[in-house]
């Protein structure tokens, strides 16, 4: 038998909660572990749109890591 990841657990979640703030953020915060930093921003967003200046400081904190991430290796 297969366990989920945390990451599959919680994007099951926002079927049930397509609006829940906290799933998205807690689902943007498992992509960012998962180095998945393009989708994580992309989540980070939604989670501005909904609850705007709380998240936007967070959304700026990973931009810098990706931009931190591409001038290390390159890309």
């Amino acid at each position: 038998m297969t366990e989920n990841t945390r990451r599959q657990q919680i994007e099951a979640m926002p079927a049930e909660e397509p609006d829940d703030t906290f799933l998205q953020y807690a689902l943007a915060m498992e992509l960012e572990k998962d180095s998945l930093l393009r989708t994580s921003i992309k989540k980070h967003h939604h989670c501005l749109q909904m609850e705007e200046l709380s998240y936007f400081i967070e959304k700026q904190k990973l931009m810098i890591k990706v931009k931190d991430f591409q001038q290390n290796y390159g890309l």
